[in-house]
């Protein structure tokens, strides 16, 4: 087994990992957008139901979930 192969290879997806997360979510919603125009449809996300939970008297609950599909992130 060689190590530096594998050391090098597993720098080389986390900085691909790292550069993804950084900008490419915005640069894949851009382009289906695009896409969306192109075809002629609407482009937005549909939004999850969302799921309730019983309270138990005295649970100190989190705030209200965010709905809105990209706040999420």
């Amino acid at each position: 087994m060689q190590l530096d192969v594998a050391m090098t290879l597993l720098k080389n997806t986390k900085a691909s990992l790292v550069s993804y997360h950084e900008n490419g979510f915005v640069s894949a919603q851009a382009s289906a957008k695009d896409m969306c125009e192109e075809m002629n449809v609407e482009d937005v996300l549909k939004e999850k139901r969302l799921r309730m939970m019983k309270r138990h008297f005295g649970y100190e609950a989190p705030d209200e979930p965010i709905s809105d599909a990209l706040r999420r992130l």
